[in-house]
């Protein structure tokens, strides 16, 4: 095996294994977006869900209010409100907690397509193939040839 050739195939298993990472990269984020999605629309469900509460609490009260009902009959109507009231309080306890699982999903989604020294991955794969071809003492022509034979090789392209 030629040194030419040898360094080809270190340069096409770096970019491949860059690749491999990014792929991955790109993956986690897309999960991390998909979970911060199903998130936001269970939050949305849930405040729905505490104002439909609240709506029912108020009309209980109100027909606590009436002058017509009986002793009993507003007993069962403030238990009633008093339920609707602890059902909204159950449903924005949710709402929250939903708007703090999208964040937290946000915020992975951002961090997956950044590598640990903050640059984004089309950064860091830019950087790697010039510090390869610095590595090997090319010139900028012989760097973008080569460049081409190791993505031709690492992901087949032809």
């Amino acid at each position: 095996m030629s040194s030419n050739n040898k360094e080809s195939t270190t340069i096409a298993d770096s970019f491949k294994n860059a690749g491999e990472g990014m792929i991955n990269a790109v993956s986690n984020a897309s999960d991390s977006v998909a979970s911060m999605a199903t998130s936001k629309a269970s939050e949305t469900s849930n405040e729905v869900n505490a104002k439909k509460e609240r709506m029912t609490r108020d009309s209980e009260f109100e027909k606590v209010q009436d002058p017509d009902t009986s002793a009993s009959e507003r007993a069962e109507h403030l238990m009633n409100a008093a339920s609707a009231q602890a059902s909204a309080l159950t449903s924005d306890a949710k709402s929250e907690k939903n708007y703090l699982v999208g964040e937290h999903e946000k915020n992975n989604a951002k961090s997956e397509l950044q590598n640990q020294s903050g640059q984004t991955v089309t950064d860091y794969l830019s950087k790697k193939a010039q510090n390869v071809s610095e590595s090997l003492g090319m010139s900028t022509a012989e760097s973008n040839d080569t460049q081409e034979e190791a993505l031709e090789s690492a992901f087949m392209l032809e």
